[in-house]
């Protein structure tokens, strides 16, 4: 029996640290207290609690077509509760975001001929409602303390109007206690303001319907995907919910590119949107820093950058690039390496070339070696020195840093690479 209930105990340890891997990475888990997927159930993905009580609701398919994944309400009684007093209308900030899909403009299923997709327990605290008293509007209302039959703080209509039998992402934000936005498929449709503050009362929610005390407000439809944070999510929080997606623009992200001395090489992301601002930039080793229009770089601030005749000090470097769009939202790519498989080893022994000093101070001199082509390149794989046919290069002139000198023979092929040090 005591390794039955063991087995039990881990189990459901284990069920619950895998379950709470469910919340896909676009969704801020910053001040998160629940996320409700609807994805055979109405658990909370957090795996802390606050799982929903079903009253009615069945299993429906989501926006994506997926079987089992949302729930669809008659309208009437049917109803999700989470029976925990955990949501705070008082909080200086919150958010709550869900996905709705309206059956139709009309419900005859109750009095009021409307629906409603979030509310607290007791009602009168907070409510996201639609087409009340046949309006076709979006309808936010908030009350100082619940359970008082009132909506002193705001009742106020959205600008748009309900789509029936169309997926809308919806989300309503309070932030510094007085003002409420209100955003519609990742757009900002309006924002309340209000000088009336709301009391610190603790409430159970209920979706798609109000409090069992409260008839004629059961939402006909399906919802999905809840969530509640403790905090106001930003614009760009929000339009990745709305996108499902890690990115709010970006859609594809640069690749790595493997390539020659010399060669001429692009990096690209695609995006959505209008004016987004693009700003490439480099990792060599030190961290990722801002990259200008100087060779070899060019199109820093496009969508695709570009690399002109490449050099071997460019190995192994990585790209990314930092997209801002309106609203100051930003996105920042995955990193793309550059590499050259044509890579010179080290050469050392007293019949091979080599350069002296390394550490150096003024000048370079070659060893062991007719006269060559000599390049020297900085951190960021630009061509700091050149000197043509020479057997030494000055570098006294340059700033103290790790620089890469490479050099090559009459005919443009390279013959020795080295990291190069400027005391």
């Amino acid at each position: 029996m005591k390794k039955l209930l063991l087995f039990l105990v881990l189990f459901a340890a284990l069920y619950n640290s895998v379950f709470a891997q469910t919340i896909p990475a676009y969704v801020s888990t910053d001040s998160l207290l629940g996320w409700w997927p609807f994805s055979g159930n109405a658990d909370n993905a957090l795996g802390t609690g606050l799982n929903g009580r079903i009253t009615g609701a069945t299993l429906t398919t989501d926006r994506f077509g997926n079987a089992n994944s949302a729930y669809k309400f008659n309208g009437s009684t049917d109803r999700i509760t989470v029976d925990s007093y955990f949501f705070n209308v008082g909080w200086h900030n919150f958010t709550v975001s869900s996905w709705f899909f309206a059956d139709s403009l009309n419900n005859s299923n109750n009095t009021n001929n409307n629906g409603s997709t979030f509310n607290t327990i007791p009602h009168n605290g907070i409510c996201i409602v639609y087409n009340w008293m046949t309006d076709y509007k979006y309808l936010i209302c908030a009350n100082q303390v619940p359970g008082v039959h009132t909506w002193n703080i705001l009742g106020y209509e959205a600008h748009s109007t309900i789509v029936p039998q169309v997926w809308k992402h919806i989300v309503l934000v309070k932030r510094n206690d007085t003002a409420y936005s209100f955003y519609i498929n990742g757009v900002l449709d309006t924002t309340f303001h209000t000088t009336l503050l709301a009391s610190t009362y603790y409430c159970k929610v209920v979706f798609g319907n109000t409090d069992s005390s409260v008839s004629f407000f059961g939402f006909l439809g399906k919802t999905d995907d809840y969530g509640i944070w403790n905090r106001a999510l930003n614009h760009c929080e929000i339009i990745k919910l709305y996108n499902s997606a890690a990115y709010a623009f970006i859609t594809a992200q640069p690749t790595n590119v493997t390539t020659t001395v010399g060669a001429t090489v692009h990096f690209s992301i695609a995006d959505t949107g209008s004016g987004n601002i693009y700003q490439w930039q480099v990792d060599n080793g030190s961290g990722f820093t801002d990259l200008t229009n100087v060779s070899p770089y060019s199109g820093a601030t496009t969508d695709t950058l570009t690399l002109t005749g490449v050099s071997y000090a460019l190995n192994t470097h990585h790209y990314r690039c930092v997209v801002t769009g309106t609203g100051g939202c930003t996105d920042t790519s995955i990193g793309a390496s550059l590499l050259i498989p044509e890579a010179v080893p080290q050469i050392s022994g007293s019949n091979k070339i080599c350069i002296y000093p390394n550490p150096a101070w003024d000048n370079i001199y070659l060893q062991n070696a007719e006269k060559l082509n000599i390049r020297v390149y900085n951190s960021m794989g630009q061509l700091v020195k050149e000197a043509f046919d020479a057997e030494n290069v000055p570098i006294g002139n340059l700033p103290a840093a790790v620089y890469h000198i490479v050099l090559f023979d009459a005919n443009g092929k390279m013959v020795y690479s080295s990291p190069l040090v400027r005391q």
